[in-house]
């Protein structure tokens, strides 16, 4: 597989692909953490699940839990 991204990407495209493809696993990894890390237990082993049978969905969680903190932090500010 890996010289069939070469052959079609070339040396550039290739490294970008692996970069991207291991950016998208830390970004699960560190999905599947938060969730597991979280104080309330309401729903949290249904996420945990869920995380696991869809990847996307840890990274999804990921990125709406930086928007929130995000806004908290913004509303700290004014």
């Amino acid at each position: 597989m890996m010289q069939w991204i070469y052959t079609e990407l070339g040396f550039f495209g290739s490294i970008l692909f692996s970069l991207f493809i291991f950016a998208l696993f830390i970004l699960w990894l560190a999905g599947v953490a938060g969730i597991v890390g979280m104080e309330s237990q309401r729903h949290r082993d249904l996420k945990l699940v869920a995380s696991i049978c869809l990847p996307v969905f840890p990274i999804l969680w990921i990125l709406w839990d930086i928007r929130r903190h995000r806004r908290i932090i913004q509303g700290l500010e004014s």
